[in-house]
């Protein structure tokens, strides 16, 4: 995985995962303030996704969940919001 496309599909999976569950959804959704029509719009926003993935880098908890799930190691959703916040190309 390491093209751009592949790290929005990367974040998107992230989005998913944050929503599933009520506990967690509601979590991220206070941390952002964000309401679900809000992260439905910003889901085509690579700035957006990159904060997605900012916030569950914040959470090693839900990170190694995710990534367990996912079976992606955990060093990827990093790399992942790096490029699409445009810190690296």
């Amino acid at each position: 995985m390491q093209d751009s496309t592949q790290f929005e599909t990367l974040a998107i999976q992230a989005v998913a995962y944050l929503l599933t569950d009520d506990d967690t959804r509601q979590g991220f959704l206070n941390a952002t303030g964000l309401e679900e029509d809000a992260i439905r719009a910003g889901l085509e926003n690579q700035g957006f996704l990159a904060g997605v993935l900012g916030y569950l880098l914040s959470r090693e908890d839900l990170l190694l969940d995710f990534c367990e799930q996912n079976e992606i190691p955990p060093e990827l959703p990093a790399r992942a919001q790096q490029t699409l916040a445009g810190v690296v190309g």
